[in-house]
């Protein structure tokens, strides 16, 4: 049940070891030019993974985003990160506060999106598990260069992946396919809005408060669930 959740998690481990031992001694131009590479991946994956959403879902995903700002400024999420980092660099040094941020941006990276969520329900259905085998293998890679740059906080993402991946197959196995097709595309959507923001924010173009956009993502479904209820009605 857990096959393509479980190969993701050591593929994610694997690739931060390597990142740690073999880029991690290179010269800092190659870190820089590593991190830049993946910042620039990560907002073609943003846009990718956004994109399909667009034709159905524009008004979702943007009414997801407004109301999942305001929530998360609500919450001060940015803050709540922002002083995590403080308290792990207080106890581990200045290496704790970068910890944190690796860990946030990292596990956004690695379960925001449709072959996350789509990926993890075949696993729990039992059914093909070459999604998830292929998104280990991009998350391997990425993993390389985010821990080469950002540290060993990477470590911290195959946690979340194994948790939040395993419990979507989890909840698959038992309650069958879930989340709607529309569902699915309008957090994809939303999640890729984030994932964006995220790449822009690590090759410097912009200082955007991505942590305080995280409830778009669990709004976004529920908008979508709302406005097939309101079409059958």
């Amino acid at each position: 049940m857990l096959t393509g959740t479980l190969a993701n998690t050591a593929a994610v481990v694997v690739g931060t070891t390597l990142g740690l031992t073999v880029l991690r001694g290179s010269p800092k131009r190659w870190h820089d030019s590593a991190f830049q590479a993946v910042g620039t991946a990560v907002i073609l994956l943003g846009v990718a993974t956004a994109l399909p959403s667009l034709t159905d879902w524009a008004v979702v995903v943007i009414l997801s985003l407004v109301a999942g700002s305001l929530v998360g400024e609500a919450l001060d999420l940015e803050g709540r990160i922002d002083r995590l980092e403080e308290r792990a660099e207080r106890r581990f040094g200045a290496g704790g506060r970068g910890a944190a941020r690796a860990a946030v941006t990292a596990a956004l990276i690695f379960c925001v999106g449709p072959m996350t969520i789509l990926g993890a329900i075949q696993d729990g259905l039992g059914g093909s598990h070459d999604l998830l085998f292929a998104k280990s293998a991009l998350d391997g890679l990425t993993s390389i260069a985010l821990a080469a740059t950002l540290g060993a906080g990477v470590y911290l993402a195959a946690g979340v992946v194994l948790f939040y991946q395993g419990g979507l197959a989890v909840a698959a196995h038992f309650l069958g396919h879930g989340l709607s097709q529309g569902a699915v595309l309008a957090m994809s959507g939303a999640g890729g809005a984030v994932i964006l923001a995220i790449g822009l924010n690590m090759v410097g173009a912009t200082r955007l408060r991505t942590a305080a956009m995280l409830p778009a993502v669990v709004l976004a479904p529920v908008g979508a669930w709302l406005v097939a209820i309101a079409g059958r009605s």
